[in-house]
């Protein structure tokens, strides 16, 4: 009894110094730094603040940029179609109120108007000011347009309010010409960004437009903002000068959200605490399949030595004693050479299993899929199987049907397949020597059966033969015939390379039914 407490109370004292102590000193460790945590969040926070004010505003130079892109395409083009491509340009975007282009070196030569304002003859007499008295300003756009950046500026006159103006420089026959595109500011925000907002804001955030002047919402992706001086975060619209952008965070407040953060650490403290117990478990269960396959591998090796060990032996022996002409009789001769041969291909057989295998582990296994019948398949394996078959004394049938169509199958991996079943059949079958060979269509499938009258594998057994390396470990099989593991395995793979199915009915001392089911194509 003794014994016993000891072992709990040692128990209990490791679960309090391994678990237990660590985890509140990570606590209390945690509680201690919110302070430097709220900083840190808080300048995360603005960051990711700043960028998506910069993303409204680089979308708004996008759009007139994509703009003045595409006016300075059409005024490069043809002078007698560039008039009616303009005006059509500007009838398309309903933003757009007016534009012109000016020769900056001779403004008294005639530049281009397209105007939809009754006013224009005002807005025209502000835009000559406007490039009078900043030279600077245009001398510094033709610049960047020289080192291949067209920049555009956004300005507003007194004598319209309500439209901004873009201003950009463009090359034409190497003179230098102005264009002013005159937008309504309002019309840009609801139209233009509005979509942009939207995306970005969803129901994470509200974010809104406003006069700074005035503080008046322009627009909002939310109704429930009605105030400006809630805007957590604003910024400047690039392009239009007099209006801002700002940033309402919706729901919880950032102190929410620290104390939501403490919550979820505590939370994952004990968390933590069940992952080192279950890592404890998933270790001790990965270790002890670890050792499982180093046997079974252990068992591989043998069994594959064993298995090219008897062949290479008997074609040893048989051609030594033909290399030393100890046999006279020609039909006895005739008897070696086939069990040479015999022996041959059992080799080759094996190596066969090993190479398709490395190549399934290693990725690099390759199908060439042809237009085939499956019937062509059977017939060319047993005509190269049929002589071991009646060497070791089976009898075999053939059932195929004559409705089968052809169907895409890589060829020589089904055939690689029928003759690892046939092989596992001929290993297994004692007394009762007869395998049939069936073909037919069930169902969206077409299939290749082979049956036996072997010793069978019971149930618990057949949920595991497709594993690689899995050998029946009752001993009737085990030890009845040698074998690597692997056969079962490749046909599998085979099946799932070809999009079908194998299937298997089995019973202890009846028999064996193996199905490989292909799906017809539609």
């Amino acid at each position: 009894m003794n014994f016993f407490r000891n072992k709990i109370l040692l128990s209990v004292l490791f679960v309090v110094l391994v678990v237990i102590v660590p985890s509140f000193i990570f606590s209390i460790y945690q509680y201690s730094t919110i302070t430097d945590e709220e900083m840190v969040i808080d300048e995360v926070y603005n960051n990711q603040l700043e960028s998506i004010l910069f993303s409204i505003n680089q979308y708004s130079v996008d759009v007139t940029d994509a703009w003045v892109k595409r006016i300075d395409e059409i005024y490069s083009s043809d002078a007698q179609v560039n008039l009616n491509s303009l005006d059509n340009f500007l009838n398309r975007n309903d933003v757009l109120r007016q534009l012109n282009i000016l020769n900056y070196d001779n403004p008294e030569i005639p530049g281009i108007e397209i105007s939809k304002r009754n006013d224009k003859e005002v807005i025209n007499l502000a835009i000559i000011e406007y490039l009078e008295g900043n030279q600077n300003e245009i001398s510094d756009l033709f610049d960047y347009l020289g080192n291949n950046y067209q920049k555009v500026l956004g300005e507003q006159f007194l004598v319209a309010p309500e439209l901004t103006f873009l201003v950009f420089v463009l090359m034409k026959d190497n003179k230098q010409n102005v264009g002013i595109l005159t937008i309504n500011t309002k019309q840009f925000v609801s139209e233009i960004l509005s979509p942009k907002i939207q995306q970005i804001g969803e129901e994470r955030m509200n974010i809104l437009v406003f006069e700074n002047n005035k503080s008046e919402i322009v627009y909002s992706n939310s109704t429930s903002i009605n105030d400006v001086e809630s805007v957590q975060k604003s910024k400047e619209l690039w392009l239009i000068p007099g209006y801002s952008v700002g940033i309402h965070l919706t729901g919880k407040t950032l102190n929410d959200l620290v104390k939501k953060r403490v919550r979820t650490v505590i939370f994952l403290v004990i968390l933590f605490n069940l992952l080192i117990i279950f890592g404890t478990w998933f270790l001790y269960y990965n270790v002890k399949k670890e050792m499982e396959l180093a046997k079974i591998k252990s068992e591989f090796v043998s069994n594959v030595s064993h298995e090219l060990r008897t062949p290479l032996a008997m074609i040893s022996m048989y051609s030594e004693t033909l290399m030393m002409d100890r046999v006279k009789d020609d039909k006895k001769k005739k008897e070696y050479y086939e069990v040479i041969q015999l022996e041959t291909n059992r080799l080759n057989g094996i190596v066969s299993n090993i190479l398709n295998f490395s190549r399934i582990e290693n990725n690099k296994r390759s199908y060439s899929f042809i237009a085939c019948l499956l019937n062509e398949v059977v017939n060319e394996v047993i005509h190269v199987y049929k002589h071991e078959l009646q060497s070791k004394g089976f009898t075999y049938d053939l059932i195929l049907s004559d409705d089968l169509s052809k169907i895409i199958i890589d060829k020589d991996a089904v055939k690689d397949a029928v003759i690892n079943l046939i092989s596992n059949s001929v290993k297994y079958s004692e007394e009762n020597k007869h395998i049939s060979i069936l073909t037919n269509t069930e169902g969206k499938y077409q299939f290749i059966e082979i049956r036996d009258n072997g010793i069978g594998i019971n149930e618990k057994e057949q949920k595991h033969i497709f594993e690689k390396f899995y050998r029946v470990r009752e001993a009737d099989l085990a030890y009845k015939a040698q074998g690597s593991g692997l056969g079962l395995s490749i046909v599998k793979h085979i099946m799932d390379a070809h999009k079908g199915r194998i299937t298997v009915n089995s019973k202890p001392n009846i028999g064996s039914s193996f199905k490989l089911l292909f799906p017809l194509q539609t």
